[in-house]
């Protein structure tokens, strides 16, 4: 294939396409569409790997001729996707039993970056760095059959997600991670393992392992008051993530107190006074800008602004949604992303003043509505002020439990938004509720797989579209100045 020209103008539009192309709520015959758009932006896009996104299913199931015909088309200068970037796999035992099936695999491994592999391994391409040279991040079970597979070749990661669930495993486990220690950053075990000496092992290994060097860290092979004393002992200072939804929030303050990097927070806070100095710790650390808190029924909570918090997610708090959504119903809040579980009319009428006042920077909301009867008198005013919100691109409704009326209450202004770009209703506990909803336009439903109804602005217009839809204008801007200009 010819190296493809680049200057400024074609990276800019290169830059932008690919903006689109990589947002996956995008069907993805809409997002492959953009090939059309010119030769050049079909080559670019072959060239990424944004695209490569494959997910097998039981692939034992597919028959020879189904995978001498993806095999072939992939190989077709017709077909866009040209790198799998990230293949997930769910073998089943009665399935993968002959070597055409690894050899399908192997056709797309060389530029795998994330793997998943959640079934028995007898019949699955083995994991090394000749098969797997490019991959970065694996999830798996340890079966037997990965114990065969030589360590020494394994690929060096910098991400894994390991399921373990016997004992007989953790030496297997523990030489994995010893062959791992240079490049892994991010780690999370699960599973379970019974007490035991080697269980001991395993944990006096892991509060020695990599101090202060892993990002992310997830452990829940053990008691969790482990899990934080592994984390106080030895990654204090490094994690950028931290998830702690047991008791010990007192551990949590302590690792806050000295950590300066971490940038995401999931805590379960017991008390005012934890409350009141996790909030003071927050405020204190620029980089801690994505917060996820819950909380047990409390009185007096008084939270002065959050300084920093950009992505917020309030859970089971009833108490604490009223007054962290009260404080923050100010100009200068930073929250550009919010999630809520309003769950009686206080934290709605809450919830509605918070978005009435937060004007600035929201871009995107999530609401999982867990509706009582006196809560659906007000859903109406809900769908107003959302309507009247000038920044929010971005909004997705979960219902938890089905009332035919309910959902079209919650949606009725919607279309009346200067703003709205996306709205995605997640309704898995109704499938037949198609026929309830409606949005008005300028929405429309474009997606609708597995109860979840995506409406976009303007829908995707693959030709020729309204133009006050952002995707149609890049789209007819970029059709036309190719079909003009294109350097190919």
């Amino acid at each position: 294939m010819k190296p493809i020209e680049i200057n400024l103008s074609n990276f800019i539009c290169i830059q932008i396409i690919n903006k689109i192309v990589e947002f996956k709520i995008l069907p993805l015959q809409y997002r492959l569409s953009l090939g059309l758009i010119s030769k050049w932006i079909f080559k670019a896009l072959s060239n990424s790997s944004i695209l490569g996104t494959m997910i097998i299913h039981n692939v034992g199931y597919i028959n020879d001729e189904e995978m001498m015909e993806i095999s072939t088309h992939i190989k077709s200068p017709w077909c866009m996707i040209k790198r799998v970037r990230e293949l997930n796999t769910m073998y089943t035992f009665d399935i993968l039993e002959q070597q055409h099936h690894i050899d399908f695999i192997s056709n797309m491994s060389l530029d795998v970056e994330e793997l998943s592999l959640l079934g028995p391994l007898q019949y699955v391409l083995p994991i090394t760095t000749v098969n797997y040279p490019s991959l970065k991040r694996l999830k798996l079970k340890v079966w037997l059959e990965l114990v065969k597979f030589p360590i020494d070749q394994f690929p060096l990661i910098t991400h894994l997600t390991i399921h373990i669930n016997s004992n007989y495993y953790v030496q297997y486990l523990i030489s994995l991670l010893d062959h791992l220690k240079d490049t892994l950053e991010h780690l999370n075990i699960v599973g379970l393992l019974d007490t035991s000496p080697s269980t001991e092992t395993l944990y006096n290994y892991l509060s020695q392992y990599k101090v202060n060097q892993l990002r992310t860290l997830r452990i829940n092979v053990f008691e969790k008051s482990y899990f934080q004393a592994i984390v106080k002992q030895t990654q204090m200072r490094s994690l950028v993530s931290l998830t702690c939804t047991n008791n010990d929030v007192d551990s949590v303050l302590e690792i806050l107190e000295v950590n300066h990097v971490m940038q995401y927070l999931y805590v379960v806070v017991q008390s005012i006074e934890q409350f009141n100095k996790l909030v003071l710790l927050l405020n204190e650390r620029p980089s801690l800008t994505s917060l996820k808190i819950s909380g047990y029924k409390q009185k007096d909570y008084k939270s002065p602004l959050l300084m920093y918090i950009q992505d917020l997610e309030i859970f089971s708090c009833d108490v604490m949604i009223n007054e962290l959504l009260h404080c923050n119903s100010l100009p200068e809040s930073h929250i550009r992303s919010l999630f809520v579980q309003p769950r009686d009319i206080n934290q709605l009428i809450s919830f509605q003043g918070f978005i009435e006042v937060n004007n600035i920077n929201l871009t995107s909301l999530r609401i999982s509505i867990n509706y009582s009867n006196e809560m659906v008198l007000d859903l109406e005013n809900i769908s107003w002020a959302i309507s009247q919100h000038p920044t929010l691109v971005n909004l997705y409704l979960t219902f938890p439990r089905f009332q035919k009326n309910v959902p079209q209450k919650l949606i009725k202004h919607l279309h009346l938004s200067p703003s709205l770009q996306y709205i995605g209703l997640n309704l898995k506990v109704f499938k037949g509720a198609s026929k309830f909803l409606s949005i008005s336009t300028p929405f429309q439903l474009v997606s609708n797989e597995f109860s979840f109804y995506l409406f976009i602005r303007n829908g995707l217009n693959y030709d020729q579209g309204p133009t006050n839809s952002w995707i149609s204008t890049i789209y007819k801007a970029f059709t036309s100045f190719y079909n003009k200009w294109s350097p190919i």
